[in-house]
């Protein structure tokens, strides 16, 4: 059986200074906090953090293909992880 290591990633879009707490540093921690209950202290420390500098400020977010060559991964992979990620996000929206 061939052994694979996953990689968790923190996705972390940079923005603005408002003074309300939701700097980048609380996101990453909150991340973490998550990864470190649910997958341990290993993991949440190895965690791989992607800023996207191209979200503030206007500009527009990376495309799937910048993306895949950001992180390794073929865009199709890209495209799936996104795709389970909306399906994710849509359940837990709708309860």
């Amino acid at each position: 059986m061939k052994s694979t290591q996953n990689t968790i990633a923190i996705y972390s879009r940079k923005s603005k200074f408002t003074g309300k707490g939701e700097s980048i540093g609380n996101h990453v921690e909150l991340c973490r906090e998550y990864i470190r209950f649910h997958y341990g202290d290993k993991d949440a420390e190895q965690a791989e953090v992607f800023e996207d500098e191209r979200f503030s400020g206007g500009k527009q977010a990376l495309t799937q293909r910048e993306v895949a060559e950001r992180t390794g991964i073929s865009r199709s992979y890209v495209s799936r992880i996104e795709k389970r990620a909306l399906a994710k996000l849509r359940r837990a929206l709708d309860g």
